[in-house]
């Protein structure tokens, strides 16, 4: 059975126009029967009028050891605290000379001002 229309005008499911291309299960005869070859066109039909994206949307695993700056985060963080220790030690020895030696202030504190009698 040919599936070539003759151009009458038939609209027979399996016809096509005289110069149609033909699909490519139309190149190995006798592959496809006529109602599966139809079947097929409608679900590409189908599928070609509601397509889904072909890019992964969905979020990505998130693994523990891959969080972004794990080790920068530490680096930073011992910086700091190093930082912190040395200005202390800082403190601490200036803090340890005045108790030794004193303030070292001349003339005592600032003077104040007279209170206004009520």
């Amino acid at each position: 059975v040919s599936t070539q229309s003759t151009g009458s005008g038939n609209s027979d499911h399996g016809a096509l126009p005289q110069n149609a291309m033909k699909s490519a299960d139309e190149f190995v005869p006798g592959r496809f029967d006529l109602w599966s070859r139809e079947r097929n066109r409608v679900i590409h039909r189908e599928r070609i009028k509601q397509p889904k994206s072909q890019t992964d949307m969905s979020t990505p695993k998130s693994y523990a050891h891959r969080r972004s700056g794990g080790r920068k985060i530490g680096y930073d963080q011992q910086v700091v605290m190093s930082k912190i220790e040395y200005e202390n030690q800082l403190l601490l020895r200036k803090m340890s000379r005045i108790a030794s030696r004193g303030a070292e202030s001349h003339g005592g504190p600032p003077p104040r001002s007279p209170i206004a009698p009520k």
